[in-house]
């Protein structure tokens, strides 16, 4: 069954190393994912569409990912949508933020697709995991 994602990324180019990184991830499930450049258009989408699960990006201009992840969470019918704020920038203040205001988690943008890959594995497929 495919499984609906959607990223939130004001840089386009995001959506290709997101792409190829599902592309990795293994299992039978697969993705179909959609793309908004902008908090706006991500509620404009989330009006007609209900993803299984939403990337968003928290550096954006007008409204950065957190801000638009407490607009999420007080939209209907977006109680059961996994959102995960994904960036470079993740700290400890930020994750605290994130948290606070409903994300499910947090995963740090990878610098290539394998690292890209190896964060979404434990989001995407259901564990357990080994330890190493």
């Amino acid at each position: 069954m495919k499984q609906h994602i959607l990223l939130v990324d004001d840089d386009k180019d995001e959506l290709t190393l997101f792409e190829d990184a599902l592309e990795k991830v293994p299992g039978d499930s697969r993705f179909k994912c959609l793309y908004a450049g902008s908090g706006e258009e991500a509620l404009d989408i989330l009006k007609f569409i209900t993803p299984d699960y939403i990337f968003l990006d928290i550096n954006m201009p007008l409204m950065d990912g957190i801000e638009l992840l407490v607009k999420i969470k007080e939209e209907p019918n977006t109680g059961n949508i996994k959102i995960y704020v994904h960036s470079t920038k993740i700290n400890d203040s930020n994750y605290r933020t994130a948290m606070q205001a409903g994300a499910t988690g947090c995963i740090r943008k990878g610098g290539s697709i394998q690292e890209l890959t190896n964060e979404l594995i434990p989001v995407l497929v259901p564990g357990p995991f080994p330890v190493s």
